[in-house]
C-alpha cells in the first residue's frame, strides 16, 4: 500500500463526513433501518466447538477488513443455523470490544461461515433504494458513530438496534452509484476529469486529499530518519566494542605492556588478583571455573592490545534480584526498590510508579543490594536487552527477580560493559529459556557472555566518545519527533 492508498483509508472517515453534510441539505436524515437490518450473530456453546466442521466467525477472525481463519473455531453444520451464514460480499461489523465498530468484507472462496455473538452483517432490505457497495461506504462512516456510542463503559458495547437507530442522508440510487464511482476512483487514483455527483464536494476532498498526503509523505520521511538515527546508534556501539571508534586513539598511545590502562591483557590479570583476594577473604564467594574462550568462538577481531574473556571472570558474582512479599512494599521509605518497568529507554525512571522496602528487608535480601554505577539488566522477557547503570540518587538500592546484577571487581570498568550489553549481539545469541512467550535467561549463561575487554584509559575513552555522539544524535531524534509530532498535530487538524 503506497501513500496515497494509507492517506485515503486514513481519510475516508472525513471524506464520508463531507459527503453526508452534503448530502443532509438535499435529502432527510433518516434511521438506517428503513434500508438495512443489522443481523446479530448467535451465541455458539464453547462445549461443543469442534476441531472441523464450519468456521464461527468472531470478532478475533478478521482483521484488516478481510476474514482471517487462521486461528478459527468450529462447529458442527445444522440446518437451525442458516439464518446465520455469512456469504462473500456480506459487510460485517465487531458490536463490542477495544476493536468496536471494525469492518470486514467477506471474500470469496471460503465456504460456509457462521456469524458468532457481538458481530452482526449489514443485510439490505430493498437494493432497489440503496446499492449493495454503497452499504459498504455506509458502515465505514457507522464506525466512528459506534465508538461515539461506546464510550463510558468498561467493555465498549452497542446493539444491533442502536446501530440500525443511526441517521444518515440516503439519496436516491443513482447518486448513490455516483458517488461509489467517485470513491472508487479516488482510492484507485483513476479519477476522470468529470463531475462525478457534486462539483463543490469533490474539490473539497481533492484538495484535502492532496494536502495530507503533503503532510503524509514528510510525516513519512521523518519515520525513515528515525529508522536511520536508530541504525547509527547501532553502527556507533559496534564500532565502539570492536575498537574502530578509537583507533585514533591506539596510535597516539602506544601499549605499554603490563600497564592496566594500555593493555587490557595486564587488566584482566590485576582483575583476577584482586577477585581472587576478595575470595581468599572471605569476601566474595568461590565460583566454578569458567571455560576458556576457544579460537574458533571468537565472534569478530579486536585490537591486539585487548583481550576476550567472559563477564563471569571480571565480575563480582553475578545474581539476581529477589521479590519481597506484596505487604513489604511501601510508597516510600529509606530503600528505593527497583523493577523492569523503570528501566526507560535504558536508564533508571524511578518516578514511574515507585516503591521502596524497609531497611530491615533490605538486609534480609542481601543479595540483591546493588549500588551507584552497577549495571543492571533484565534477564526476564520479552523483550530482552534492558539495561541501565544504577544513578547515585541513593546510596543503595534493591531489586527484583528479574533483574541480574553486572558488578566489575575494577569499578570504573562498569560504564564499558553497559555500553557492550547495550549493543546486544552476544544477548540475541544466547539461546533464551522459559515458557512460551516467555524468555528467560539464566545467571549461569550471564557470567558466559563474551565481552572483549579494552584497557581502562581506552575504555574511558571509548565512553567519552560514545556519549559525545549519542548526545548528538539525541538532539537529532527530539529534532525528528518534533516535526513528526507536528505533521501529525497539522493532520489532525486538517481532518476536523
Amino acid at each position: 500500500m503506497d501513500n496515497c492508498e494509507k492517506v485515503f483509508f486514513n481519510n475516508i472517515p472525513a471524506y464520508l463526513s463531507i459527503i453526508n453534510t452534503s448530502l443532509s441539505t438535499q435529502f432527510e436524515s433518516t434511521p438506517l433501518k428503513k434500508y438495512v437490518k443489522l443481523l446479530g450473530g448467535y451465541a455458539f456453546k464453547s462445549a461443543e466447538y469442534q476441531k472441523t466442521g464450519i468456521p464461527i466467525i468472531r470478532i478475533s477472525d478478521f482483521q484488516n477488513e478481510k476474514i482471517v481463519l487462521k486461528k478459527a473455531i468450529y462447529y458442527n453444520e445444522s440446518e437451525e443455523f442458516e439464518k446465520y451464514e455469512l456469504d462473500s460480499g456480506d459487510i460485517i461489523i465487531a458490536l463490542t470490544g477495544g476493536t468496536i465498530g471494525k469492518l470486514a468484507i467477506v471474500q470469496s472462496g471460503l465456504g460456509k461461515l457462521y456469524l458468532n455473538q457481538r458481530v452482526a452483517k449489514f443485510q439490505v432490505l430493498d437494493t432497489s433504494k440503496i446499492a449493495n457497495e454503497y452499504v459498504y461506504w455506509v458502515a465505514r462512516g457507522v464506525q466512528d458513530n459506534v465508538k461515539k456510542l461506546a464510550l463510558g463503559g468498561a467493555q465498549p458495547n452497542v446493539s444491533s438496534k442502536q446501530v440500525e437507530e443511526m441517521n444518515f442522508p440516503i439519496p436516491d440510487i443513482e447518486i448513490q452509484f455516483d458517488i461509489i464511482a467517485f470513491i472508487n476512483d479516488l482510492k484507485n487514483k483513476k479519477l476522470k476529469t468529470k463531475i462525478y455527483f457534486s462539483q463543490s464536494v469533490e474539490e473539497k476532498i481533492l484538495k484535502l486529499q492532496e494536502i495530507t498526503l503533503k503532510i503524509f509523505d514528510f510525516s513519512s520521511e521523518q519515520e525513515k530518519q528515525s529508522g536511520i538515527i536508530s541504525k547509527l546508534k547501532q553502527a556507533i556501539l559496534q564500532e565502539a566494542i570492536t575498537g574502530q571508534l578509537t583507533t585514533e586513539w591506539r596510535t597516539q598511545t602506544p601499549m605499554q605492556k603490563g600497564n592496566p590502562d594500555t593493555d587490557a591483557a595486564a587488566l584482566l590479570a590485576k582483575i583476577k588478583t584482586e577477585k581472587q583476594q576478595l575470595i581468599t577473604d572471605g569476601k566474595l564467594k568461590k565460583e566454578k571455573p569458567l571455560a576458556k574462550i576457544a579460537i574458533k568462538e571468537i565472534p569478530f577481531s579486536i585490537p591486539d592490545n585487548w583481550v576476550w574473556c567472559r563477564l563471569g571472570e571480571i565480575c563480582d558474582f553475578i545474581t539476581k534480584g529477589t521479590t519481597p512479599s506484596s505487604t513489604e512494599f511501601k510508597d516510600g521509605g529509606e530503600i528505593p526498590y527497583l523493577k523492569v518497568y523503570n528501566i526507560v529507554n535504558q536508564k533508571i525512571n524511578f518516578h514511574y510508579r515507585s516503591q521502596f522496602i524497609e531497611r530491615s528487608v533490605h538486609e534480609r535480601l542481601s543479595r540483591s543490594k546493588v549500588y551507584p554505577k552497577d549495571v543492571i539488566m533484565n534477564i526476564v522477557g520479552p523483550p530482552l536487552g534492558k539495561i541501565a547503570i544504577v544513578p547515585d540518587d541513593f546510596k543503595e538500592w534493591n531489586i527484583n527477580q528479574a533483574l541480574a546484577i553486572f558488578r566489575c571487581i575494577e569499578n570504573s570498568v562498569n560504564q564499558y560493559i553497559y555500553l557492550f550489553l547495550n549493543e546486544g549481539t552476544e544477548i540475541k545469541k544466547i539461546q533464551t529459556l522459559g515458557v512460551v512467550g516467555q524468555d528467560n535467561i539464566s545467571l549461569a549463561q550471564c557470567r558466559d557472555i563474551f565481552i572483549p575487554l579494552a584497557p581502562l584509559a581506552e575504555q574511558k575513552a571509548i565512553v567519552e566518545k560514545v556519549d559525545k555522539l549519542m548526545n548528538i544524535i539525541d538532539q537529532l531524534e527530539q529534532q525528528i519527533k518534533h516535526r513528526k509530532q507536528l505533521a501529525e498535530n497539522l493532520m489532525q487538524t486538517v481532518l476536523r
